[in-house]
C-alpha cells in the first residue's frame, strides 16, 4: 500500500518539475528573452544524463529509506545506525554522521534530511544480547 503511493507521488513530482522547467524556458523564448538555440538547450537540459543519474541515486536512496522505515516499525526497532558507503565521494554533510546511532524518531532520513544524490542508509541497531541468541529451528 505504501509503495504504490510513493511511486505515484514521485512520478507526479518528476512530471511537475519537468513541466515547470520547460514552461519557464518556453515563456522566456516567447517573451524574446532567449533565442531558439537557448530554448532547445534548456529543454534538452531537462532530460540530460546528469539529471537522470541524480534522480536515480536520490530516489533509490529515498525508496530504500521508506522500505527500511516500514520494516523497522514492524520489527519494533528503536535504534538505527547511520551508515555512509565509505568511499571517496562521501560528502561533508554525511561523513560526520557515519556510524552514529540514533533513536528511530531522531534519525536523519536520507535523502530527505540530507541532500540530493545521497547514498547513505539507516541500519537497525540490535542490542548485542538479542543479536547473539540462537535462532530456533
Amino acid at each position: 500500500e505504501l509503495l504504490p503511493g510513493y511511486v505515484s507521488a514521485w512520478e507526479a513530482e518528476v512530471i511537475a518539475t519537468s513541466q515547470t522547467r520547460i514552461g519557464q524556458a518556453v515563456a522566456e523564448y516567447e517573451a524574446g528573452a532567449i533565442g531558439l538555440d537557448d530554448l532547445l538547450a534548456r529543454v534538452d537540459g531537462v532530460f540530460d544524463p546528469e539529471r537522470a543519474e541524480l534522480m536515480a541515486t536520490t530516489e533509490t536512496t529515498r525508496l530504500y529509506d521508506v522500505i527500511g522505515q516500514v520494516i523497522n516499525d514492524n520489527a519494533g526497532v528503536e535504534m538505527v545506525r547511520y551508515l555512509t558507503v565509505r568511499d571517496p565521494w562521501v560528502c561533508p554533510i554525511c561523513s560526520p554522521m557515519d556510524n552514529e546511532v540514533f533513536t528511530l524518531d531522531d534519525a536523519p532520513h536520507p535523502p530527505e534530511d540530507t541532500h540530493p544524490n545521497c547514498r547513505c542508509f539507516l541500519a537497525p541497531e540490535v542490542p548485542e544480547a538479542v543479536s547473539r541468541e540462537p535462532v530456533a529451528a
